[in-house]
């Protein structure tokens, strides 16, 4: 299979689709791989396999606010700007209860602005 022309508006991913659930190895099981994995997710339309890189995330310190971030950064793409605040905010919520001070009071609340700015841009553009 020859690699995608990333410059061209109508490549599509080099992954077949479907994007079927993924059984990680205990040894790579991590946030990158499950980052990823959402990512995957994400270009083929895999809503419910976005939704469990979420879950596998929730309640592991400095996973739980990453995923929760990529969630907002989602929904934020899709317009969807209260959602997009409700997992910016939990993203936050979760850094500051696991002691991520780099990330917790001001990262994701920043972020989140960055990402509404964005997002009323995009929804500017498509009328």
């Amino acid at each position: 299979m020859e690699p995608p022309d990333w410059t061209r508006s109508d490549s599509r991913t080099p992954w077949p689709t479907g994007c079927p659930s993924v059984r990680v190895p205990a040894k790579l099981d991590g946030r990158y791989v499950h980052q990823t994995l959402y990512w995957v997710a994400f270009l083929q339309d895999g809503a419910a396999q976005m939704g469990e890189q979420v879950a596998w995330a929730s309640g592991k310190p400095g996973d739980e606010d990453a995923l929760q971030s990529v969630q907002s950064d989602t929904d934020a793409y899709y317009g969807r700007l209260k959602l997009a605040r409700a997992a910016s905010q939990k993203a936050s919520e979760c850094a500051i209860r696991y002691g991520a001070k780099e990330t917790g009071p001001c990262g994701w609340l920043m972020l989140r602005c960055e990402m509404r700015k964005l997002a009323m841009l995009v929804l500017h553009y498509k009328k």
